[in-house]
């Protein structure tokens, strides 16, 4: 039996809307040598009907019985995936026609690469690019061993998800997936893992998906408690394999991440003083917390606490100079 060269998985639940344009990116990609298998996790809307429109044998549709949640789902992908190579696509994006060609190059000619990655692009509902270039790079960044988990928690170089393509022997001979005690954040932990071995992650400075920005999506819900999550994990990482030089970048990420988050939260109403401070406090039990704050970071919870009109004057100022409203 011959087998595709990447798996190319695109989860979905109840984005119909959006699904019929991932499908149509995937099937306009440069390199044809893959397999597209669309795991719907028990969709209530039309999305059996639109992937239905497609008649190409290299797709393969499993509807879930029940909602199993989405990183079991990611996790059924990876075990049905035959290909050298895998690649988990969000169900809300665009690839751009070369991103399977070029991701595929790179992880040929190198058999030390096991995850390669690419900048992207941010759009909006309607497909209208809103940032051209997501990450800051202008040219490919190479990882080596504990690198990109030093670069994500020090800089917040990220690896975006849909992107990611991995090779996937490799993940399977060190049985890793997405963990879904850390929660939402199980995609950049999942790179953290990776990156403990003494093997390379390329990342492409070159946009080659189109990530939709809307308020539905996942990465938008309950903020704190996925976050929370994810920082607590990466420091029990970091201290079990002894990257206690990494750990001062983890909290300070940590808490001006979040200090930022509520406070603009708690300008805007959607939380009050009392789940600022339980906020707060839970960041501290969690041993997530620096002392010594920045007085920018101070001025900011004080004008969230007694001039929030101000302090979203300030904050809608900051979003239009950077252009940093949907990203």
């Amino acid at each position: 039996m011959e087998f595709p060269k990447v798996s190319i998985i695109i989860p979905t639940y109840n984005r119909a809307h959006y699904l019929e344009q991932a499908i149509k990116s995937v099937l306009a990609q440069t390199f044809q040598d893959y397999e597209l298998i669309i795991l719907d996790n028990a969709s209530t809307d039309n999305t059996p009907e639109v992937v239905r429109k497609f008649i190409d044998k290299r797709i393969k549709y499993v509807r879930n019985d029940i909602n199993i949640g989405s990183l079991n789902n990611f996790n059924k992908g990876l075990e049905m995936a035959s290909g050298d190579y895998v690649i988990i696509f969000h169900d809300d994006d665009i690839m751009v026609p070369q991103l399977i060609e070029k991701e595929v190059e790179i992880l040929d000619e190198d058999k030390n690469v096991v995850l390669v990655a690419a900048n992207i692009s941010i759009i909006d509902n309607n497909g209208r690019i809103l940032k051209k270039k997501a990450l800051g790079i202008n040219r490919d960044v190479i990882f080596n061993k504990y690198e990109f988990i030093y670069s994500f928690l020090k800089d917040n170089c990220a690896l975006p998800c849909p992107t990611v393509m991995i090779r996937r022997n490799f993940i399977n001979d060190k049985k890793i997936r997405f963990r879904s005690e850390v929660g939402p954040n199980a995609d950049s932990y999942m790179w953290m893992e990776i990156n403990l071995y003494d093997k390379k992650i390329y990342l492409l400075h070159e946009p080659l998906v189109l990530y939709r920005h809307h308020e539905a999506q996942e990465s938008r819900i309950n903020f704190f408690e996925r976050n929370i999550k994810g920082y607590k994990y990466s420091l029990k990482l970091l201290k079990d394999n002894k990257l206690e030089y990494i750990i001062p970048y983890l909290k300070k990420n940590a808490t001006y991440y979040l200090i930022s988050v509520l406070s603009n939260k708690l300008a805007y109403g959607y939380i009050n003083r009392g789940d600022f401070k339980e906020y707060i406090n839970k960041i501290k039990e969690e041993d997530l917390w620096i002392n010594d704050i920045k007085f920018s970071y101070k001025l900011r919870i004080l004008l969230s606490y007694f001039c929030p009109k101000l302090a979203i004057m300030l904050h809608k100022i900051k979003m239009m100079l950077t252009n940093q409203k949907y990203y």
